[in-house]
C-alpha cells in the first residue's frame, strides 16, 4: 500500500490511497475518481515477471488471481472550476455544470489480464465541497470500440460521499473507463419518497352485460374509503391484488378486457416542480468528464487467443510419417480442454499445457503457407508480436498468423499458417480469460455471483457464472432443443425471446386462444415434429406482462395467467424448461407488492422441485430500462422516469437475486450485460443482445451436448 498522500484540487486538500488517478467534474456533482488495482499490477518500470511465475509449486498452471500485487505509481491531475446553473441553483447545490479534465500521470501503469481495476469516485457539490452522504446513482463500464468489448463496473456506496467502482479487466489492449451519473442521491431521494405510495398509477377494466359496457378505475390495493363499493380479482394464492370500481349494476365477473392508463398528478404524487426538473434529460445520465484509459497486457498470462471469425486457437494431434504433429488450429471456444497460451515478453508463445511453442513445420527456408505446429522452446521458436492492429506477427519474418485458406470465418479445425498481408480484418486475433476453469451451466442453489458477470468481445457475450456453450447457427439451436418443451412466461422482453427463437429456427407461431390478433398477447407456442421440440409463450400486450398489473394497450382477462398458477399444474421432467421474467409492470408499485409476487413464485418453484427435481426453471432478470436512453431518445416526459426508472428496475433486480437464491432455480442476470454493451440503451434490448440472452439460456439447457 502507498503512503497517505494529499492532492490539491481546486484549493480543497484531498487524501487518498494507492496513488491518484483523474479527478473529474460533471453534471450535478463534482466527482473525484481515484484508481488503482488489487492483483498483478506493475509499474511500467518494473521487470516482467519470470517465465514461470504462472506455475505454482506443484507445476500446475497458478490461477489467474495468484500473483503478487504490484503498486501503483502516482498520477497528477489538475481541475478547473465549475459554475452551478441558473435558476435552481440555490436551492438544489448539488447541481453543477460539467468541468474540464487535465490528467498527466507522471508514469502509466501496466495491468495484465485477469486484474482488478478499483475506481475511487469522491462526490463534490457544485462548490467543490466533498458531499458527506452517500446515495448518489452511477452506472460504469470499461470499454474498447475497435474490439467491441466491454464490461460493467460494480459500484458499493459507503454512505459518506465516497465510492469505490470495480472493474475485471478481461480482455487486452487499450480500453476506456467511464463512469456515468444516472442521478444524485436528491433524486433518488424522490424516488424512494415516492415509492410507496399506492395507487398512484392507473389502470382500467372494461365491463359488459351485452348491452353496456363501463369502464372503472383499476389499482393494485384496494381503495381506503370502505364505503367504495369494488370488484375483487385477487389472488391469495398468487399474492397478488387487483381491485376494480363497481361497474354499476353490471356483474363483476362480466369484465372482458384491462390496460394501464397513466401515472397520477404530481400534486397526487407530493412531488413539486423543482424536483420534477431533476428529472429533466439535461440532468439524468451525465458522463463523467474526464474519461481515461488503461493497457492490458496478456504477458505471462495463460489465456485464451479468440481469432475475430470467433474460434480459439487449440492445439490438435495429427498422425505424422515418424511421430504425431501438433498442429495449431482453430476450434470452437466453448470446448472445454484446456486449450491456454502464453506470451512470454521475449515474443515466444508458448502452449500452457504441453509447454511446447510455436513452431515452422519446415526444416528448409520459411514459405508462404507453412503450417504452425509445437515444439521445443528453442532458438526455432516463433517469435511473435500482438501488433497494434491485433495481428499476430513473426518478428522475423514480418509474416502474420492466417486461418488456412483466409477465410473471415473458418470452420472448424481450420490450420494456422504463416503469411504475409498483416493488415486484413480476418487476421485479428484477441486474448481473453480462460474460461474452462469456470463449472458447467447448471443450477445450484449455492452458487456464488462473480466479481464480474461477464464481458462482451467482439459483440459476443462471455459469462463469468459458468463456461456457456455457444449456438451460432440454427442447426446447433435446433440440437439443443431436440425432444425439449421451452415454456416462457412473462413480459415484452421474455417475448423477445420466443420471437428470437421461432425466427432463428424459421417455425411459424401458432395462436392458441380463438380471438387472439398476434402472438403479442399470447398465449402462443410452436412445435415442430422433425425435433419433437415443443416452445409455448404467455404474455400479453406490447408493454406486457403474464397478469395484472399490466401497462399498455388492452388486453383480454381470460388469456392471462398467474405465473404461480402454471407452476402449480407443470408436471415437469428432465426436458423440461420454465422460463420467468417479472419486473417491468410493477417498477412504479410499493415494492411490497413485487416482494409478495415473487415470494409466491418462489413457492411455488419449491413446490414444483419438490414433485419434479430435475425440471429447470430459468428466471430472467431485469434489463436497463428508461434513465440511460440515448439522446435521440430523449426528451422523455418526467412521469416516465418515476414509473420504470433504472434505480427501481436495479433494486428489484437485488431483491429477485435474494429471493431466488433459496431455489434451484438458474437467475440468468442480464442486467450487466444490458448496461455495458455498446447498442442504444432501451427497455427492449436490440436482437444482437436478445440473441446473447438466449444462448446463455440455451447453455443451461444443453451444458454437455455438443453442436
Amino acid at each position: 500500500m502507498c503512503p497517505h498522500r494529499a492532492v490539491a484540487m481546486s484549493g480543497q486538500t484531498t487524501v487518498c490511497q494507492k496513488g491518484a488517478g483523474v479527478v473529474l467534474f460533471f453534471g450535478f456533482l463534482a466527482t473525484c475518481v481515484y484508481y488503482y488495482t488489487t492483483d498483478r499490477l506493475q509499474s511500467s518500470t518494473e521487470p516482467f515477471q519470470d517465465r514461470w511465475a504462472f506455475l505454482d509449486n506443484n507445476g500446475g498452471l497458478r490461477q489467474i488471481n495468484g500473483f503478487p500485487p504490484k503498486t501503483l505509481l502516482d498520477d497528477y491531475v489538475s481541475v478547473n472550476k465549475t459554475s452551478a446553473p441558473d435558476g435552481i441553483a440555490g436551492r438544489n447545490e448539488f447541481i453543477s455544470k460539467k468541468g474540464n479534465v487535465t490528467q498527466k500521470p507522471k508514469d502509466r501503469p501496466i495491468y495484465h489480464l485477469g486484474d482488478s481495476l478499483h475506481v475511487r469516485i469522491e462526490a463534490r457539490d457544485w462548490r467543490n465541497r466533498p458531499k458527506t452522504r452517500g446515495g448518489d446513482y452511477f452506472k460504469a463500464k470499461i470499454f474498447n470500440p475497435s474490439l467491441l468489448a466491454s464490461s460493467a463496473g460494480r459500484v458499493t456506496d459507503h454512505g459518506d460521499g465516497t465510492y469505490t467502482v470495480s472493474f475485471w479487466l478481461s480482455w487486452s489492449g487499450e480500453s476506456q473507463v467511464e463512469v456515468t451519473l444516472i442521478h444524485p442521491a436528491e433524486t433518488i431521494d424522490v424516488l424512494k419518497r415516492i415509492r410507496p405510495t399506492t395507487r398512484k398509477r392507473v389502470y382500467a377494466c372494461s365491463f359488459t352485460d351485452g348491452n353496456h359496457t363501463i369502464q372503472t378505475q383499476c389499482f393494485p390495493s384496494p381503495n381506503p374509503d370502505p364505503s367504495q363499493r369494488e370488484c375483487n380479482f385477487s389472488s391469495a394464492h398468487a399474492r397478488a391484488g387487483w381491485y376494480c370500481g363497481q361497474p354499476g349494476d353490471i356483474p363483476c365477473d362480466k369484465v372482458v378486457g384491462c390496460g394501464g392508463i397513466g401515472l397520477r398528478d404530481h400534486e397526487y404524487l407530493g412531488i413539486t416542480e423543482e424536483e420534477v426538473r431533476l428529472l429533466n434529460e439535461t440532468y439524468i445520465d451525465q458522463v463523467v468528464s474526464g474519461s481515461f484509459s488503461i493497457n492490458v497486457t496478456a504477458n505471462n498470462v495463460p489465456c485464451v487467443i479468440r481469432h475475430s471469425g470467433g474460434k480459439c486457437l487449440h492445439v490438435k494431434t495429427y498422425p505424422g510419417e515418424e511421430q504425431p504433429i501438433n498442429r495449431l488450429v482453430l476450434k470452437d471456444c466453448g470446448n472445454r480442454q484446456r486449450q491456454l497460451f502464453v506470451h512470454w515478453p521475449n515474443g515466444r508463445l508458448m502452449h500452457a499445457v504441453s509447454k511446447k511453442c510455436l513452431v515452422l513445420n519446415t526444416k528448409g527456408d520459411i514459405q508462404e503457407g507453412t503450417e504452425i505446429t509445437l515444439g521445443d522452446c528453442d532458438e526455432n521458436s516463433l517469435h511473435v508480436r500482438h501488433t497494434p492492429t491485433r495481428t499476430l506477427q513473426d518478428m522475423s519474418t514480418g509474416m502474420c498468423l492466417h486461418p488456412y485458406g483466409g477465410s473471415s470465418l473458418p470452420e472448424e479445425d481450420t490450420h494456422i499458417v504463416i503469411f504475409s498481408g498483416c493488415e486484413e480484418y480476418r487476421l485479428m486475433f484477441e486474448y481473453m480469460e480462460d474460461p474452462s476453469t469456470l463449472p458447467k451451466c447448471v443450477p445450484s442453489s449455492e452458487s456464488v455471483r462473480p466479481d464480474s458477470d461477464g464481458f462482451f468481445l467482439q459483440d459476443k457475450w462471455y459469462s463469468r457464472y459458468c463456461n456457456a456453450r455457444r449456438f451460432p447457427d440454427a442447426e446447433s439451436i435446433a440440437q439443443c432443443l431436440s425432444g425439449e418443451s421451452l415454456i416462457i412466461q412473462g413480459d415484452s422482453t421474455a417475448r423477445q425471446w420466443f420471437e428470437h427463437l421461432h425466427m432463428k429456427l424459421d417455425i411459424k407461431p401458432i395462436r392458441l386462444a380463438p380471438d387472439l390478433d398476434s402472438c403479442r398477447l399470447g398465449p402462443c407456442a410452436v412445435h415442430n415434429n422433425l425435433t419433437d421440440f415443443h416452445m409455448h409463450f404467455q404474455a400479453s400486450s406490447h408493454t406486457d406482462f403474464h397478469n395484472f398489473p399490466v401497462h399498455g394497450n388492452p388486453f383480454k382477462v381470460h388469456n392471462m395467467e398467474y405465473i404461480v398458477d402454471a407452476l402449480d399444474r407443470l408436471e415437469g421432467g428432465p426436458r423440461v424448461t420454465f422460463v420467468i421474467n417479472i419486473w417491468a409492470h410493477f417498477t412504479p408499485e410499493p415494492v411490497e407488492v413485487f416482494r409478495s409476487r415473487i415470494l409466491a413464485i418462489r413457492d411455488a418453484i419449491l413446490r414444483l422441485h419438490q414433485r419434479s427435481q430435475d425440471t429447470l426453471v430459468v428466471v430472467k432478470s431485469a434489463n436497463i430500462a428508461l434513465s440511460s436512453f440515448p439522446p435521440d431518445r430523449r426528451p422523455i416526459k418526467p412521469d416516465l422516469y418515476l414509473q420504470a426508472d433504472d434505480w427501481y428496475a436495479e433494486d428489484f433486480n437485488n431483491l429477485m437475486r435474494d429471493v431466488f437464491a433459496e431455489t434451484k432455480a438458474v437467475f440468468l442476470d442480464v442486467w450487466e450485460m444490458t448496461s455495458c454493451h455498446r447498442s442504444p440503451h432501451d427497455i427492449h434490448p436490440t436482437w444482437g443482445l436478445v440473441s446473447e440472452e438466449v444462448d446463455l439460456m440455451l447453455a443451461y439447457i444443453c451444458p454437455d451436448r455438443t453442436p
